[in-house]
């Protein structure tokens, strides 16, 4: 799912359309941020709105809600600036001492997801145009609670802000959902692996945000349920795995591809986007392996994890390392294992097994699944034999500020 670099998606242009001093030579600017969303209502989509303004669209549905718009300016010369808005946005008017080197940050925030731009620029008395690149930076920390049939999100490992939904809170066919995996796309729209037990329930679903109450269904499982889903933010594609199929399509499910060779892959459990690859955490030639596939064409192996693998659970890329959650299911050999992204050998496996009632950092019950993927801290979904089910947090593979939330899931118990 997931690497901490966020790559080029979706362009929206601040315009700073109007820049002049101020009062003679007094060194103060008056910027004028257009983002062409003069006189609209509340909780109308930020975004949406400024597809018009961008003449272009990239995407073809409206995507998250917009709750308010930071904007933070710094340079060394001056106290950092920030302005905070919420609906109805307009045109932005900040002022600003001129010079070098000012730092703009836009911070948008949905329900879900907070969506980033930053440039630095040389404020100078005249007119000038700058273009913030806007990419999804941070989301809450969504969790699918499987064998619950419920998402569940949550501001922080105290559980506060916690919110859930479920089948019957989109209106889901047979009213229970069955989510097994998350991700997110450049604007902040969740997409849900859901693993059903019937066509119409084996789809990808996808929310704008927790709030949302209807839904937008991608693709299609068939039968078998859908098990992984990682987002291609940069090119806006979607792809998803079944236990032994992998499937692809556009990020409203138009242009739908099911075709690539899947020789001698078979109980795939996680697929993970990064740098035109995917990595597939699965059983390679009778062995639980992480597979690297080149998406090109009909898609071919382009690596493998040769390392004693457990049962690879989960697979992300951050931090520039492959990082797997590999549940030993039996025994005490859980661990996180790191492994070079490039040709997939093996760094070092960290943690280990325990069935104690209270682990201590770095022991667990049973490594499954990494959530909130893009955030600083990693957030992991720990359980075993059904009865031990809890979230973790640690904020490096020392297990540095460990934290344990528990509200009574059930996650992936049976599976």
């Amino acid at each position: 799912m997931k690497s901490n670099k966020v790559f080029l998606s979706l362009l929206l242009i601040f315009s700073i359309i109007t820049f002049f001093n101020c009062s003679g030579d007094n060194g103060t600017s008056i910027i004028i941020i257009n983002v062409g969303l003069q006189n609209q209502q509340t909780h109308n989509s930020f975004f949406y709105k400024l597809i018009n303004f961008i003449q272009q669209p990239v995407y073809a549905d409206p995507p998250s809600h917009i709750q308010s718009i930071t904007i933070n300016i710094t340079a060394a010369d001056f106290s950092p600036i920030t302005r905070t808005y919420t609906p109805p946005y307009g045109i932005f008017r900040i002022e600003v001492p001129s010079g070098i080197q000012r730092a703009i940050e836009v911070l948008a925030s949905t329900p879900s997801a907070t969506i980033r731009g930053f440039v630095i620029v040389d404020l100078k008395p005249g007119e000038q145009t700058v273009d913030i690149a806007m990419h999804l930076y941070s989301t809450k920390i969504l969790i699918p609670d499987y064998n619950s049939h419920r998402l569940v999100q949550i501001d922080d490992m105290t559980g506060s802000g916690f919110r859930d939904i479920n089948g019957g809170t989109i209106s889901f066919p047979g009213g229970t959902i069955y989510p097994y995996d998350v991700d997110f796309d450049d604007i902040g729209r969740i997409y849900i692996a859901n693993y059903g037990f019937s066509t119409e329930q084996n789809v990808v679903i996808r929310l704008d945000d927790i709030e949302d109450t209807t839904y937008t269904s991608l693709g299609t499982g068939g039968l078998n349920g859908i098990r992984s889903v990682a987002v291609d933010r940069e090119n806006k594609l979607v792809y998803y795995a079944t236990s032994s199929q992998l499937y692809r399509c556009d990020l409203n499910g138009s242009n739908l591809k099911s075709d690539y060779t899947m020789t001698d892959i078979s109980f795939i459990k996680s697929i993970a986007y990064h740098n035109s690859f995917l990595y597939i955490a699965c059983t390679y030639d009778s062995n639980y392996r992480i597979v690297k596939y080149d998406t090109t064409a009909n898609g071919q192996i382009a690596g493998y994890s040769l390392a004693s693998l457990h049962s690879a659970w989960d697979v992300i890329i951050k931090n520039d390392l492959c990082i797997v959650a590999d549940d030993d299911e039996s025994t005490s050999n859980d661990s996180i294992a790191i492994l070079d992204p490039d040709d997939l050998s093996l760094f070092n496996k960290y943690g280990t097994g325990t069935s104690v009632p209270s682990p201590l950092p770095g022991q667990f019950w049973g490594p499954r699944r990494f959530v909130a993927i893009l955030n600083d801290r990693f957030y992991l979904i720990d359980e075993r034999d059904g009865a031990l089910d809890n979230l973790v947090s640690f904020s490096d593979l020392n297990f540095s500020n460990w934290e344990r939330y528990n509200n009574s899931f059930m996650f992936f118990s049976f599976c």
